[in-house]
Formats: C-alpha cells, sequence, structure tokens
C-alpha cells in the first residue's frame, strides 16, 4: 500500500518461516550501525482485494468499523483495485454524515455490491451505521471448515454444500437460516458479555 520495495520485520529471523520465505526475505547489515542484521521482507501485491464494508456508497467509499486489521492496505496495495460488498449501499450524504468512518475512498474499488452477512463467518462489531446491526463470529462454521480441509472429498462437499448450492447470497443465508443469524446478531451486541455470564 506504501509502494514500497521491502519493509523490515524482526517477525521472521532465525525460523523456518523465514527459510520457507526466502524469495521474499532478506537480510542486510544494519545501515545505523546496529548489531543485529536488518530483516526485510517483500510486499505482498494482490491482483484484486475483497473487503467487506459496513456500508459504502455507490461510488464505492466505504465506512469501515474496528478492528481495521490490515483490510484497508491489502487493499490499497491492489493491482486492480478492490471488490467490495457491503451490508448497506447508502447515499453519499450518508457517508458524507460519517465521513470519519471512510476508511476506503471510491478511488480504489472496482465494483460495490449489498451483502448483508457478508463478512460471516467472520463479524460485524460497532457498526454504528443507521440501518446496519452489528453481528459476532460464527466459530463452529470455522471449525467445520476447518475439518472439512483435512480430505479432498471433505473440502469438495463443504463446497459444494456453502459455494455451489446456495446459488447466490440470498441462498447462501436461507442455508444459514434466520435462527442461526439472530444467534450471530445477538452475540454481536455491545452488551452481548453480559448474557454470556
Amino acid at each position: 500500500a506504501m509502494g514500497l520495495p521491502a519493509m523490515p520485520t524482526r517477525s521472521l529471523a532465525r525460523s523456518t518461516m523465514a527459510q520457507d520465505n526466502a524469495d521474499a526475505y532478506r537480510t542486510l547489515e544494519d545501515p545505523f550501525g546496529g548489531d543485529e542484521p536488518l530483516a526485510l521482507v517483500a510486499p505482498l501485491r494482490p491482483d484484486l482485494t475483497l473487503l467487506h464494508a459496513a456500508a459504502a456508497d455507490a461510488d464505492g467509499n466505504c465506512l469501515l468499523t474496528p478492528p481495521h486489521s490490515e483490510a484497508t492496505f491489502g487493499a490499497m496495495a491492489a493491482r486492480h483495485g478492490v471488490l467490495v460488498t457491503a451490508e448497506r449501499i447508502v447515499g453519499r450524504d450518508e457517508i458524507r454524515a460519517h465521513a470519519g468512518a471512510v476508511r476506503l475512498p471510491g478511488r480504489y474499488v472496482r465494483a460495490v455490491a449489498q451483502a448483508p452477512f457478508g463478512g460471516h463467518p467472520g463479524g460485524l462489531y460497532g457498526a454504528g451505521v443507521p440501518g446496519v446491526e452489528p453481528y459476532a463470529e460464527d466459530p463452529p462454521f470455522l471449525v467445520d471448515f476447518r475439518r472439512a480441509c483435512r480430505a479432498p472429498a471433505d473440502l469438495d462437499a463443504w463446497i459444494e454444500r456453502w459455494v455451489l448450492e446456495p446459488g447466490d447470497h440470498d441462498g447462501y443465508l436461507r442455508r444459514l437460516g434466520d435462527d442461526h443469524l439472530s444467534v450471530l446478531r445477538a452475540r454481536g451486541r455491545a452488551a452481548a458479555w453480559e448474557a454470556e455470564l
């Protein structure tokens, strides 16, 4: 995202990750005279980045909610732009009213589509955008996916069930079911911790 040829890191030194990624990892003498060599990693440049936002306008200006993680950096580093899904497509006036939450401007976005629960199985917290309800992560769904990844036949069956059979996003939500989505909404509310106690 910053257009740099490399970034310093300390996290891979003396690990097998440094060896396994030798094509993107280099060390050199510290130009400032430090005792430790300086480690550098090559940048990741995806062709396209997929990003889910709380809301976006038709121009692709995206309202993102915390935690932001690396989402915008991956988006801004993409060679060919970003494909955005959003809980809601809103008007420009609503984007202006929440301008402080626009973390990804439309100039990076190639396309935007409305997709409620488009962040599933991840969560969407602290929405604060009118008409957008937060929802929690779905750990059982993620565990089921991890189990499926252990054997090619199981993964094929999982993809058939969750990607191909639903046909579209509405079909995916129907497969998850209203009861399940309601539980995720309830767990995503700010006071959800009280119910867990």
